[in-house]
């Protein structure tokens, strides 16, 4: 109880100092420019004398095509006290867009939370078409060139976490558990318009938590990246508007304020083809596998790298009456359809270059029936 009550009485001295943030003498944030994400604060600690839980990109981007990345100026205001102020100016390498970014860094006794409270705007500063009938013709091109993504949130440390949990439209707690699987449910999040709360759950360390301000939320939404490793926030606006802007502010919930979540959150629900995709058999690393299992969409499943994709809607799998009972493909209808596996997430199987391997499948060609049998 004493250690609790010192904690709570932490009297942070925040600087800014050698592109990094700091409580005192101890590193809490690191800041770069990183030309894919944009400006980043590296390694954030949440609770003084924590440890490093998450990466947070407070820039703007376009997946895979621009972010604000080149850094105009930084400023800083609030040294060695409670509170501490940046201003980020950067623009995008073409300099069609500048964002500026206002951070305010506090700290939070009733939580032991080190608060950053974030408002971001991005505009537009030159239309990239000279006339209209050019912009007509190139507007794909165009539309993948507004950076709409305003937040970007990773954890340092994946195996750390056991779910993503968010404020659900009808008010109730929705769980994702973290899986490297492409999980169906991981985009177009739609969050609770008057409490935008998402974070990550279920650890030890703490559970950093983004809440969404003003009307963020229901001008929002969310994306698990591929593999559940990190989530994206995107905004909402018309794609021709020429100004966005957010505002959010990220937190750490301590047991008391993270465990009433965790219990009322309810896994998503999936839907009966969702349901019927998943339940395809996958490959489990460390094992002998016979491909009679499933996926288990209810968990976190993190032993199986192999995950159907392709046209199932018109095949189905039984386990049994085929290669040694073990179950087989079978495709129902007159029209051909093909069912593929592939090796997915950041959890490969682990190989040596010295070794050959070899995977095997079993294809059933006598007794057939139907057109290409």
């Amino acid at each position: 109880m004493k250690m609790q009550i010192a904690k709570n009485n932490h009297q942070p001295s925040f600087s800014w100092k050698d592109q990094a943030i700091y409580d005192g003498d101890r590193q809490i944030a690191a800041f770069r420019a990183d030309k894919y994400m944009g400006p980043i604060l590296n390694q954030v600690v949440l609770r003084p004398g924590g440890i490093p839980l998450l990466d947070l990109a407070i820039g703007w981007r376009a997946q895979f095509v621009t972010s604000t990345s080149e850094i105009d100026r930084i400023s800083a205001s609030g040294q060695g006290s409670a509170g501490l102020h940046l201003n980020i100016v950067s623009h995008t390498p073409d300099k069609h867009y500048h964002s500026e970014t206002f951070l305010t860094l506090t700290h939070d006794r009733s939580l032991n939370s080190y608060v950053y409270e974030v408002s971001t705007t991005l505009v537009m500063d030159k239309f990239p078409f000279t006339d209209w009938g050019d912009f007509c013709r190139k507007c794909i091109q165009w539309y993948l060139t507004v950076p709409e993504e305003f937040a970007n949130i990773r954890p340092v440390d994946l195996a750390t976490w056991q779910s993503w949990l968010y404020k659900n439209p009808e008010g109730g707690w929705t769980k994702i558990p973290l899986s490297h699987l492409w999980m169906p449910g991981f985009y177009n999040i739609q969050v609770n318009r008057q409490q935008g709360v998402l974070g990550m759950f279920d650890s030890p360390h703490g559970n950093p938590v983004i809440q969404l301000l003003g009307d963020t939320a229901a001008n929002c939404r969310a994306d698990l990246c591929f593999s559940a490793h990190d989530m994206h926030l995107h905004c909402h606006q018309n794609m021709y508007a020429r100004e966005y802007w957010a505002k959010y502010r990220l937190c750490c919930y301590d047991a008391p304020h993270s465990e009433p979540i965790i219990q009322a959150a309810q896994p998503r629900v999936f839907t009966p083809r969702e349901l019927k995709v998943y339940s395809l058999p996958r490959f489990t690393s460390g094992k002998t596998n016979d491909f009679t299992e499933g996926i288990d969409i209810t968990g976190n499943d993190r032993g199986c790298f192999w995950i159907p994709y392709g046209d199932v809607s018109s095949s189905k799998w039984l386990k049994e009456g085929d290669w040694q009972d073990r179950g087989g493909i079978f495709t129902e209808g007159t029209e051909p359809v093909s069912v593929n596996w592939q090796v997915a997430g950041f959890f490969a199987p682990r190989v040596s270059p010295d070794e050959k391997y070899v995977f095997s499948a079993y294809i059933k060609t006598e007794e057939l029936e139907g057109e290409g049998a």
